[in-house]
């Protein structure tokens, strides 16, 4: 596993708060043949959506405060043209580069993406020399070479931002033709295109969490099959609505905090990605972000920290957090991570009913984000290991077997390891 499969999924219990709830048993729930959408490529019939936009990048307050704080994405229309790297990046210029020769890089191939794939390295200038004879696609951070030629993203010139919640950098470059998996992300993100098309296909969680079955929570990704969606097998999808956006070269996409999406890309193709933490920008003074637009801070000049450890209960805490945004009963809180019609006494049930136990502290039978906020370090350790034991128990309710009810399906049941569970955005 590379450290991009962070953004996708998290060893353990804390996989499970990322991708929403766990499926027990088959996903095939009911019945939905006749849905204009059967068997036709995921989002293609709608309903859809309106997606705000706006010409070039807005402001660091408008950004967070209209957007990133209400989890809605945005299309920034020709934003990326800022950036040296919109007129520079040609094959020829990589070519060129003294540094490409001796830089490796990670590629995949097969242009509809299937985790089970394995991951190659070669050179970055094999790579541009041979991708467009081949199937071959290259997911890595933005070679250290050529950084200098993308501006961070305006709404992100901030030093708490750029210097202590910046996560990662991602560089995809293909032929086109791609299509990604149904996944979610855990983390804030700002996808810019600086050649050829993509299209984006997004869902909201808060509205239809419920609806899009992920089924591969290890990877916080559904087995649908992008191209031929089967509504007999995933019929909660009869009541999504989409947003669906597409991207030219020059434009770029903010794709909010765990929102489900799905993508697609036409032509000769490269984009990049800002990945930041949806978590401590919780925390963010925004004072501090007032009239800092610097047009030389680019990529190279900024500090990208990586993926937290996420076994902790502080970030157990954050992820309640997210979580719980209303008050609910402890019903409500099950469906959280439970989507099945259960007995009261099944087992696996317990720990989650001893971690709203645990929440509730008027006992009032209902839990809320004030109760969240009270626990204790104690108590977060015993939410901890009461999330640990139902990880177990729901393990063995799905059954090795469960897993592998693909028939068809094109993603497969094996994570694949490396940059399988990033590829979450921009293929």
């Amino acid at each position: 596993m590379t450290k991009f499969a962070a953004a996708a999924t998290v060893d353990g219990l804390l996989s499970m708060l990322l991708c929403g709830a766990i499926v027990v048993g088959d996903v095939r729930l009911g019945s939905d043949r006749h849905h204009a959408g059967h068997l036709k490529p995921f989002g293609s019939v709608g309903p859809y959506l309106p997606t705000d936009e706006v010409a070039g990048f807005p402001s660091t307050a408008v950004f967070f405060r209209r957007y990133v704080n209400r989890m809605r994405p945005l299309k920034m229309i020709g934003a990326a043209k800022q950036s040296n790297g919109f007129r520079r990046w040609t094959d020829e210029y990589f070519q060129s580069l003294s540094s490409a020769d001796n830089y490796s890089v990670s590629v995949e191939s097969g242009k509809k993406e299937d985790r089970s794939n394995p991951v190659y390295s070669m050179s970055f200038l094999e790579f541009v020399l041979e991708y467009n004879s081949t199937d071959h696609y290259m997911v890595d951070s933005v070679p250290e070479f050529i950084r200098k030629d993308v501006l961070l993203p305006g709404p992100l010139h901030c030093p708490p931002i750029y210097n202590e919640m910046l996560v990662e950098n991602i560089f995809w470059m293909s032929s086109g033709g791609t299509s990604s998996v149904v996944h979610t992300d855990s983390v804030d993100n700002i996808i810019c295109s600086f050649r050829g098309n993509k299209q984006f296909i997004l869902i909201n969680p808060d509205i239809h969490r419920n609806n899009v079955v992920l089924d591969h929570p290890e990877g916080a990704y559904s087995g649908i099959d992008v191209d031929s969606v089967d509504y007999t097998k995933y019929p909660g999808l009869a009541s999504v609505s989409y947003h669906l956006v597409d991207l030219s070269a020059g434009d770029c996409l903010y794709i909010p905090f765990k929102w489900i999406h799905q993508v697609r890309s036409f032509g000769s193709n490269i984009a990049v990605n800002i990945w930041w933490s949806h978590q401590k920008m919780k925390h963010l003074d925004a004072s501090q972000c007032v009239n800092r637009f610097n047009p030389e801070l680019t990529l190279d000049k900024v500090n990208f920290l990586g993926f937290a450890p996420p076994t902790d209960t502080d970030m157990l805490k954050e992820h309640f957090d997210d979580l719980v945004r209303k008050e609910i009963d402890v019903e409500q809180f099950i469906s959280l991570f439970v989507q099945e019609t259960h007995d009261e006494d099944t087992g696996y049930l317990l720990p989650l009913k001893q971690v709203f136990i645990v929440i509730d502290k008027d006992r009032d039978k209902r839990i809320s984000p004030k109760e969240i906020a009270q626990l204790s370090d104690e108590e977060w350790k015993s939410v901890q290991r009461q999330m640990i034991r139902f990880e177990v128990l729901i393990e063995d309710a799905i059954g090795p077997d469960d897993d592998n009810n693909n028939d068809d399906d094109d993603d497969g049941d094996d994570d694949g390891g490396d940059i399988r569970h990033s590829r979450h955005d921009e293929l």
